[in-house]
């Protein structure tokens, strides 16, 4: 009864288990399952399925070439009384074509690196663990690939904007001549666009609402639709809902023969008719992104040639039938010692009822014998030894000679020594083996657990509540840009004063082959320097946002030592990889800026002449 209710810990080794009896198995044994992959590594592409739908206007006819050139050749076989901002339709339906691809392009190279990375696990996970750190993954994949494109397109527009390059739409700036009071400016230049006291030397520009005439000569506001200084700056703070209601439409273009199709609201499952082109971008043009995850194929990847568990358990069988053998075992000895004596004693309680007269006559027979209680106590050692020499438990029924007294007497001796010998090592053993012991503490403190992973490194087990936790959650990450970036060379009032400053009151004596004005050329330096602290910013909150979204995904609490080495490992990536990041983006500009050979609004790199010659 005692050895089947002590409890034992039983170690289960099952090899190629298959998936069902995984999953049983981890619902069973979630803190002692083991299960060790063939390879570290398995890729998402072999067990993760994202389906994504784009906005619907990705794939209307608006973005198609034909609509583009209808509308473009409608512009300039129109009537003049037609307003020239009609222009801006043909350029903004091809800036929002070009965002589609650009969308497009980002989420195809952002589903492939996340295809192509791994989940890095040496044990086959849950599956909740495994689905908890695919999706984040997929999310920190998604929006890195959004934050690079919203910085790579900011950083260009940013700079554009301040390089004062000329838009062939004289949105930004037109040419003309300086006034000849202030000397002989010969040649024509180019002048900011002002409209209701704002230049289009503003970095931020000059947005406003577009105004369309009607047949009956009346200026109407297009619901939505802004203009800028820049097309790209004005389409990305404009909305589609024009492109929603027939009447708003027909507005936009009443000449028009085309035949197509408007956005269908209904057809939009989170964004809003009047959703800036902005919004829609920082998400891709994403409409809806479905995830699967087959958890029995990454299994399958995993391939773990072997499982190993174990738990504790009562009423052992094995162990009780065992236990009994080995008790009867070592009763039956123990009885063939002491069935004599027990047999005395027995024999001796049954007979204390005899008279007086046979108990005197015994007693005066056996007078001789009979010593008091001292002399048995004194006398017991040598009973002791005689009771032993004489012991024979393997007595035969054959004939008693005394070379088969002397044999039984060996064995006994032999049989005897043996068992004294084999039960002193067993307890031995016993007393020195270490046995497994399984100790449960619950909400222990972190004291508590250091002490003890200290004591047990190899065997301590600390299953989190969770499985994943943001780094956030306990790794701050601040920076301090350079003094520059909060002086007052770039504060607002500063670039708006240099930006006010009207460029014909220069005099022409200040113009030669190797000098300029400063004042000509101070506003695009130093809206650029503003540009790249306000860049750098981003890129680094950006970068930060990313590094404290990003999970640290683990089902059991990590050593101070290797929690320390992983994160500090993650701080040096994230600083080289924002730092590398934002370099890129810059020489791309840079690159793109100087080989293109644009005309500047500043009349630095370019000098207009107005020639005669008719031939």
């Amino acid at each position: 009864m005692v050895s089947a209710f002590i409890p034992r810990t039983e170690n289960v080794i099952g090899y190629s288990l298959p998936y069902v009896k995984f999953t049983h198995l981890v619902k069973k044994y979630p803190n002692t399952l083991k299960c060790r992959c063939s390879k570290i590594g398995v890729a998402y592409e072999t067990f993760v399925k994202v389906h994504v739908n784009f906005l619907q206007v990705c794939s209307s006819q608006f973005i198609k070439q034909d609509w583009i050139d209808s509308i473009f050749v409608e512009r300039n076989t129109t009537s003049s009384t037609t307003s020239d901002i009609q222009s801006y339709f043909s350029f903004f339906w091809q800036v929002i074509a070009g965002f589609c691809v650009v969308s497009k392009s980002t989420w195809i190279d952002a589903i492939a690196n996340f295809n192509a990375s791994r989940v890095l696990t040496p044990m086959a996970v849950a599956e909740e663990v495994l689905r908890s750190q695919a999706q984040e993954d997929l999310r920190n994949h998604i929006y890195s690939a959004q934050t690079n494109m919203a910085q790579s397109l900011l950083a260009l527009r940013r700079t554009t904007a301040g390089n004062q390059f000329v838009s062939a739409l004289g949105t930004n700036f037109y040419l003309c001549y300086w006034p000849s009071i202030l000397g002989n400016w010969n040649n024509p230049k180019m002048l900011p666009v002002v409209f209701n006291n704002c230049s289009c030397l503003n970095i931020s520009g000059c947005p406003r609402p577009i105004l369309i005439s009607t047949s009956e000569d009346q200026s109407v506001a297009v619901p939505g639709m802004i203009i800028d200084c820049l097309i790209v700056d004005a389409t990305l703070a404009s909305t589609l809902e024009c492109y929603y209601d027939p009447t708003c439409f027909r507005l936009l273009h009443n000449e028009s023969t085309a035949t197509v199709n408007l956005l269908l609201n209904d057809s939009n499952k989170y964004f809003k008719v009047n959703s800036t082109v902005q919004n829609l971008l920082d998400y891709l043009m994403i409409d809806e992104l479905n995830t699967e995850i087959m958890f029995d194929s990454f299994y399958e990847q995993c391939n773990p040639a072997y499982c190993t568990y174990s738990y504790t358990h009562r009423f052992s069988t094995l162990f009780i039938i065992t236990t009994i053998i080995g008790s009867f075992g070592a009763l039956s000895f123990v009885l063939r010692l002491l069935a004599p004596f027990l047999a005395q004693v027995i024999l001796r309680w049954k007979t204390r009822g005899v008279s007086n007269e046979r108990i005197a006559e015994n007693v005066t027979n056996s007078a001789p014998r009979q010593l008091t209680v001292i002399n048995r106590v004194r006398h017991l050692p040598n009973f002791a030894y005689q009771q032993l020499s004489t012991l024979n438990i393997f007595e035969s029924k054959t004939i008693r000679t005394r070379t088969n007294l002397t044999r039984e007497y060996f064995l006994t001796r032999l049989f005897t020594c043996i068992f004294i010998i084999g039960s002193i090592g067993i307890g031995f053993y016993i007393f020195i083996s270490e046995q497994n012991q399984v100790v449960t503490i619950m909400h222990l403190s972190l004291e508590t657990y250091e002490n003890l992973f200290n004591e047990y490194s190899t065997s301590i087990q600390c299953p989190c509540s969770q499985a994943s936790v943001p780094y956030g959650a306990f790794i701050n990450v601040t920076f301090v840009l350079h003094q520059v970036c909060s002086s007052d060379l770039v504060s607002p009032s500063w670039l708006h004063y240099l930006a006010s400053f009207n460029p014909t009151l220069i005099p022409a004596w200040t113009e030669t082959e190797f000098s300029r004005d400063f004042r000509l050329e101070g506003v695009s330096y130093f809206q650029l320097l503003a540009t790249f602290c306000s860049l750098a910013k981003i890129n680094i909150e950006d970068g930060q946002r990313i590094f404290t979204n990003t999970q640290f995904v683990n089902d059991q609490l990590l050593s101070r030592s290797i929690f320390v080495q992983q994160t500090e490992a993650l701080a040096k990536s994230f600083i080289n990889k924002t730092r590398n990041n934002f370099a890129r983006i810059l020489n791309w500009i840079d690159i793109a800026g100087s080989l293109n050979r644009f005309l500047t609004g500043t009349n630095f790199n370019f000098k207009i002449t107005v020639s005669n010659d008719t031939k």
